[in-house]
């Protein structure tokens, strides 16, 4: 069953809601309003984020004639349906709808349709009378707001007049409900975050500023809170979030203006962080940790006089069972460690009674976590701790000296021993297992999860469950393992900024090395957002052994670099249940270098990076890297051993044979993956990476890739690694690139297939200067490289940037253009038209959703060769076809029909003469750019040709009735058996060989058929450029003297 699209279900949606308008003047109704709502709502939750449907569809809620946005505004224009109940609750989820595509896709099919949504929104503010849809109004204004990189015109939404309308009904006693006040304090507080400049200034209506105006009356809300308790008044509650909601955002901007204030502020914040008996309703003590955490510098001076008894009492709070308290009251905790910490670092007294209290707590915790007996601890108590430790380094240091803290470190490493020590022993399964099953560790993907439904479809649901269960609990103690290394590690990189690099033994060295390959092996497993973590704890212990100069760092990479390089080219049996999969492509790849692309990519060396701290660290494991690259390609062993079948097709068509087994599969699979990741994390492909950092490494580059491409030829990866060295403006490689181009000359005449493409695209990549000196080998390239630029596409692409960038550069001449142009029309009108189908599966969708990719890139290829032409001007007249080739395809091969298909009819029989269209048959299978089209004329060719033969011999006369016809064709054959084309070679590469074996047989001297034949192999053998050709035409005439001497001694 074909699955109706988004677009389509949401405007047939759409349309419902529509004529329920109509319905409504006359008072009729079949349903009611919110239904279609809700099943837009179950439509829009199906969208993946990535998929194009978020922007064909962004239009149906947001711009288009009868959006979501415009059935709001004709609600708006009608006073009955602003009055009608069933319609306010139809706009009420409307507005939650919008916000809720807001949040999910972000800035995706929404930045256009910003200053819209901020006007209907804003209006129905004003118009709407309930509270409900009121307050709903203004979430989509606030997820727009939240928005990052977004660049927002004040003017264009009216910032500061939509702020003054909000200020107001905040301002307007009872009149308006407090959650609609609530929502109006955030609404206001986040224009004042993304305007600062719009509210500084005095407000016409006001002695003050608006954002002056907008604090003191948050403050005046929290001076009437009182009591935080469950039996508290909702309005109560209401505006005391909205109040920290929206000082959260304006205290940046509009910080408290005296001590006093500060303090009172302060103050309101602890009596929203305790918690009384039995309290179910945590959004106040939430709002207050985020408040708390954002500004936590602004109250320095409190914290000091109460350390102890805040944190103590975030650290309950983030111990809470409640899920949306946890975080931020951890975060919160967090924040103030790290100010105590900065605080204590900048005493001029002893810090010891400031860092006293809380050493002894993160001891005591360190003991209990390495205590068998203990359960309770959670890995954000163990975050906490060692967190805090990195914190006081400074402080520990002043107030005990360096040798305390070299205890401090090894202390570290022996806790985070015993902790995995401890994991690894039996657990409460049972107690884990339902643990593991209320969790969301966010590493079951779509693909995963269709794997599950397919079993359980099949009726192995239950075992099914298990397993996965038993799978989601590895991956939970695989995850909970690596952030605690993570968090350790971290706390050991602060240390280290603060420890003499005297203090920093082998032995320190040893396990900062040893823990970094260890997160290294543990980062594909881990969900995204904890990757992440996993790197900056990395990148934190570079940057801190980089402080210390010497070689600290170099040391430490020297262990550890050549580790992480093998384990980012390991490749992995997928299980089925957690996955990974090829970015390109979307299907299973179990290599591991693509889940490794981010780590590389976040640590080598970036262009035009500021910090001299990161441009240092950078250069230094940047050189390692490539290192142990360079060593890995001078050093693996790449011999292959053919196998029987292909050792049989190398002495049948005398041509290069890739296929084979490797002597060493373990080495090869290494290099392969190595090229790779080089080919992704460095340029051209990664314009990111910084260029500077690999010129260095030119010449030594293109040495080994020299010395390895002559030992072996075959090997595409060489080209691969010569196309990044390409990429170098410094040309100190620049002889080793001649003598490395010299042999892709010769060797692009001998290639086929996939090493054909990798040797040519080489070529594109090299320098321009190199391309001037040698531009006839070039064009000879190029015009290679377009006739297999639509089999592989990323030739093609490779093709017209290097046409594009040569002509640009004035490389090519007249002449030059005149050879290549006219090969250009294999990139137009090669597109297909026809829409893929409908999937419904997800894996399915998957497929389309790459067929589709590629499909775009064909169009691309074609628009950008229409591009090109359009811009070189009369030099385009060259691509039509010149006045001799037209004729030849303008006329018969013969002037007397021959070729003729005989069909049986009832009343006799029918001759089709095809002599006509042949011309044109032969043509479309030689240069089609549809593949349907080229395959389908290709078997017409051969089954012609067999016709002809058949038809020959069975006439004993021995007249050559087909001469004249194979004069054209049988040069055309040899073509079709070396074609790009799978099929075509199938079909034509044994057909040569045969027709050759039996010419070989006929006994006539100076037989016209079997002299064409020759005469056909003889031009394709001495061919300049089609090394392929040469190959098969030598084959040819090989079979053919093998035969004749067969026949003449029978």
């Amino acid at each position: 069953m074909m699955e109706t699209k988004p677009e389509v279900e949401i405007s047939s949606r759409l349309n419902e809601l529509f004529n329920l308008i109509q319905g409504n003047y006359q008072g009729e109704r079949e349903l009611e309003p919110h239904f279609p709502v809700q099943c837009i709502q179950e439509v829009v939750c199906g969208i993946e984020p990535d998929s194009p449907d978020v922007y064909a569809c962004a239009p149906l809620l947001f711009s288009r004639e009868k959006s979501l946005v415009d059935f709001v505004e004709k609600n708006l224009e009608s006073a009955r349906l602003v009055e009608d109940k069933l319609f306010q609750k139809a706009r009420s989820n409307i507005y939650k709808l919008l916000t809720s595509w807001i949040d999910r896709f972000d800035k995706k099919g929404i930045v256009e349709h910003i200053q819209k949504v901020f006007e209907t929104c804003f209006r129905a503010f004003q118009v709407e009378k309930g509270a409900e849809c009121k307050k709903s109004s203004l979430l989509p204004i606030q997820s727009v707001l939240r928005i990052e990189n977004v660049a927002l015109n004040a003017a264009s939404i009216q910032a500061e007049q939509n702020a003054t309308k909000l200020f107001t009904a905040i301002d307007s006693g009872g009149k308006i409900q407090p959650s609609v006040k609530r929502d109006a304090l955030i609404t206001v507080g986040l224009l004042v975050k993304n305007f600062p400049q719009e509210f500084s200034e005095r407000h016409h209506t006001y002695e003050t500023s608006l954002g002056i105006k907008v604090r003191d009356k948050c403050f005046h809300f929290l001076r009437n809170y009182s009591d935080t308790a469950d039996n508290t008044k909702d309005s109560v509650r209401s505006l005391v979030e909205g109040s920290f909601q929206c000082l959260s955002y304006i205290l940046d901007v509009f910080p408290p203006p005296t001590e006093t204030i500060r303090k009172e502020l302060f103050g309101h914040l602890r009596k929203a962080l305790k918690l009384f008996e039995g309290q179910t309703r945590f959004s106040i003590p939430k709002d207050a940790a985020v408040l708390l955490k954002k500004h936590v510098a602004m109250f320095t001076q409190e914290l000091l006089e109460n350390s102890t008894d805040i944190y103590n009492e975030l650290f309950i709070l983030s111990k809470s069972k409640t899920k949306i308290l946890r975080r931020p009251a951890f975060d919160a905790a967090k924040a103030v460690l790290r100010e105590l910490g900065k605080t204590a670092s900048a005493f001029s007294d002893d810090p010891a009674p400031l860092i006293g209290p809380f050493m002894e707590s993160f001891r005591d915790i360190l003991k209990s976590a390495t205590s068998l007996s203990n359960t309770d601890l959670l890995l954000s108590d163990i975050e906490l701790v060692v967190s805090g430790y990195g914190y006081f380094s400074t402080p520990i240091q002043r107030a005990c000296g360096p040798g305390r803290l070299k205890q401090l470190l090894t202390r570290l490493r022996e806790v985070s021993d015993t902790l995995d020590r401890i994991g690894d022993q039996p657990q409460d399964s049972t107690a884990v297992l339902s643990f593991v099953s209320g969790s969301n560790i966010g590493l079951l993907d779509t693909e995963s999860f269709d794997s599950f439904t397919n079993n359980a479809e099949e009726g192995t649901f239950f075992s099914n469950q298990q397993a996965q269960e038993e799978r989601r609990l590895d991956a939970k103690v695989v995850t909970e393992r690596a952030l605690r290394h993570a968090y350790f590690l971290k706390a050991c990189a602060r240390i280290v900024f603060v420890l003499p690099l005297e203090f920093i033994d082998n032995r320190d060295k040893t396990a900062m090395g040893a823990e970094v390959v260890f997160l290294t092996v543990e980062y594909p497993k881990l969900h995204p957002t904890d990757r992440y973590k996993v790197g900056s704890a990395i990148r934190e212990l570079f940057l801190a052994l980089n402080s210390k100069g010497g070689n600290a760092l170099d040391d430490v990479l020297k262990m550890c670099t050549r580790p992480m390089v093998l384990q980012s080219c390991e490749v992995v049996e997928q299980d089925g249940f957690f996955p990974y999969f090829h970015p390109d492509t979307g299907l299973r790849d179990g290599r591991l270098l693509f889940q490794y692309e981010g780590l590389w990519k976040a640590l080598l060396p970036k262009r035009q990076q500021q910090n001299s701290q990161d441009i240092s660290i950078g250069s230094v494991l940047f050189d390692n890297f490539i290192q142990v690259c360079a060593t890995i390609i001078r050093l693996a062993d790449l011999r292959v051993v053919f196998t029987e079948d292909a050792e049989n097709e190398l002495q049948h068509d005398g041509g290069l044979v890739t296929e084979g087994m490797p002597c060493n599969p373990r080495e090869y699979t290494v290099f392969v993956n190595v090229v790779e990741l080089l080919e992704r994390v460095l340029p051209p492909n990664n314009p990111s990476a910084d260029i500077n950092a690999l010129a260095k490494w030119g010449t030594v580059l293109a040495q080994v890739i020299l010395e390895r491409s002559v030992e072996l030829p075959q090997c595409s990866g060489f080209y691969s690694l010569m196309r990044i060295v390409f990429s170098i403006t410094d040309r100190s490689y620049h002889d080793l690139a001649v003598r490395f181009l010299d042999m892709c000359f010769i060797r692009s005449r001998t290639y086929k297939d996939e090493i054909l493409s990798a040797c040519l695209g080489c070529v594109l990549k090299a320098p321009v200067e190199l391309v001037t000196e040698r531009s006839n080998s070039f064009v000879e390239a190029i015009i290679s490289a377009m006739r297999l630029g639509t089999t592989y596409m990323q030739l093609g692409i490779d093709t017209l940037d290097a046409l594009e960038s040569w002509y640009e550069l004035n490389v090519l001449g007249t002449e030059e253009l005149q050879r290549i142009i006219p090969h250009l029309d294999v990139f137009i009108g090669g597109s297909n038209k026809n829409k893929p189908p409908s999937e419904s599966t997800r894996k399915q969708k998957k497929i389309t959703k790459r067929k589709t990719k590629f499909q775009a890139t064909v169009n691309d290829l074609e628009q950008r060769t229409i591009k090109f032409l359009g811009s070189i001007g009369g030099y385009s007249r060259f691509v039509l076809p010149s006045v001799q080739e037209r004729l030849q395809n303008a006329f018969n091969w013969d002037i007397t029909r021959r070729v003729a298909l005989v069909l049986e009819i009832k009343s006799g029989k029918l001759e089709v003469y095809v002599d006509r269209i042949l011309p044109r048959v032969v043509e479309l299978a030689r240069h089609s750019k549809k593949r349907k089209t080229k395959v389908a004329a290709c078997e017409l060719v051969h089954a012609i040709v067999l016709y002809m033969i058949g038809t020959d011999a069975t006439n004993p006369s021995g007249s050559s009735s087909f001469v004249n016809i194979y004069k054209h064709m049988f040069s055309e054959l040899l073509h079709l058996a070396v074609d790009s084309e799978v099929v075509a070679r199938q079909l034509f590469h044994p057909l040569v060989g045969q027709l050759a074996a039996w010419f070989a047989r006929n006994e006539r001297n100076e037989h016209l058929e079997t002299m064409t034949l020759l005469d056909a192999a003889f031009d394709g053998l001495k061919h300049k450029s089609d090394g392929a050709l040469r190959t098969v035409s030598a084959n040819v005439i090989g079979i053919f003297v093998k035969y004749s001497m067969k026949s003449t001694h029978n």
